[in-house]
């Protein structure tokens, strides 16, 4: 299996854009801008190789961070090869909310006053109760990310820097925030040797697939 690897360039596109599938129960429209926009109230997924996993894995649990730690917000069992999670209604107050007052030149928020938080850890379990890996969401060039807004905002805009490897690389946003849950695609494209061009949209991407990283 394909180790999932997230490199720290993708990890700063998120705090900078946000200073920062398969879904069942989504709502989604457009806003003013054309913006796509999607909130969801659970995950479904499929898991790849899934059915050599029902041995393997018997729960999953989605985390996040408040400000002790890591602190679990929904669970679910894992059954004929992938899992639904229902996503909690309301968050704990304590979690670890991002900032959207510093943005580089060129990004525009909306409503610097709403505040959002990430649940990215989908966390497998053993009937032991033992963590054997972690779920992801991706293909080769594009991450998922779940994220939740206490209210609506648009980001975007786009500008360039040149990051901790030398590189070139431009960051757009292309996101529209409704209040509740929302479902995130960082997309990483290397235009030639270093020069990146990477993208954060709310608009769902195709050729997804969910995976399990298991610990070696």
């Amino acid at each position: 299996m394909k180790k999932f690897v997230l490199k720290l360039r993708i990890v700063a596109t998120i705090v900078a854009c946000l200073a920062v599938m398969m879904f069942a129960s989504c709502n989604k429209d457009k806003d003013d801008d054309g913006l796509s926009t999607s909130t969801i109230t659970s995950i479904t997924a499929s898991v790849e190789g899934g059915s050599a996993l029902n041995n393997l894995v018997d729960e999953v649990r989605l985390l996040a961070w408040d400000e002790s730690g890591i602190v679990e917000l929904a669970k679910a069992k894992f059954t004929n090869g992938g899992f639904k999670i229902d996503l909690p209604k309301t968050i704990p107050s304590n979690l670890r909310f991002l900032s959207l007052d510093d943005f580089p030149e060129g990004i525009n928020v909306s409503n610097k006053n709403v505040k959002i938080t990430f649940a990215n850890h989908l966390w497998a379990y053993d009937e032991d109760g033992e963590r054997i890996g972690s779920f992801y969401y991706y293909n080769d060039d594009t991450f998922w990310l779940l994220y939740y807004s206490d209210g609506d905002v648009n980001i975007t805009g786009k500008y360039t820097e040149e990051d901790e490897y030398g590189d070139k690389v431009t960051e757009t946003c292309s996101v529209y925030l409704k209040k509740g849950w929302n479902q995130m695609f960082l997309i990483e494209k290397k235009v030639s040797e270093g020069v990146w061009e990477n993208t954060l949209t709310t608009t769902s991407q195709s050729g997804m697939k969910w995976v399990l990283e298991e610990y070696l």
